[in-house]
């Protein structure tokens, strides 16, 4: 073994709202829709860039990573009227 230790994190969000932050110290995160409808609001620039909400597609996974330094993700809202799966690592 190399000696890294990796977490796994999972989480099933149904009709709800959840906003990843810094304190779920997530690195990666995959995000997929299985039912109704659901969207990745971001709350960041990036280089002076407003992001904007993400409309999911049911089966079609969504990918986030933090960047090469290993800052955890944070400030994105996922919002859902049905039923998102979240499976991250920290």
């Amino acid at each position: 073994m190399n000696g890294i230790t990796q977490k796994t994190w999972t989480y099933q969000l149904v009709g709800s709202i959840l906003t990843i932050t810094e304190s779920f110290e997530l690195t990666k995160l995959s995000i997929v829709l299985q039912s109704g409808t659901g969207t990745i609001l971001g709350n960041e620039l990036c280089n002076g860039i407003a992001s904007i909400p993400i409309d999911l597609i049911i089966g079609q996974p969504v990918l986030v990573l933090g960047d090469d330094s290993g800052t955890p993700i944070s400030n994105y809202t996922i919002a859902t009227t049905g039923v998102v799966a979240l499976i991250g690592q920290k």
